[in-house]
């Protein structure tokens, strides 16, 4: 029961961390765009 318990936990954690990239990605994207039209 402990090792399921683990590795939900280890799941969510990386669910979790998966998102938080795709969001600094996205964001890095839209600077980048947002940055290049100025110049």
């Amino acid at each position: 029961m402990k090792k399921l318990i683990a590795i939900a936990a280890a799941t969510a954690a990386g669910v979790f961390a998966f998102r938080k990239w795709q969001e600094t990605a996205a964001e890095k994207s839209i600077w980048k765009a947002s940055t290049d039209k100025v110049e």
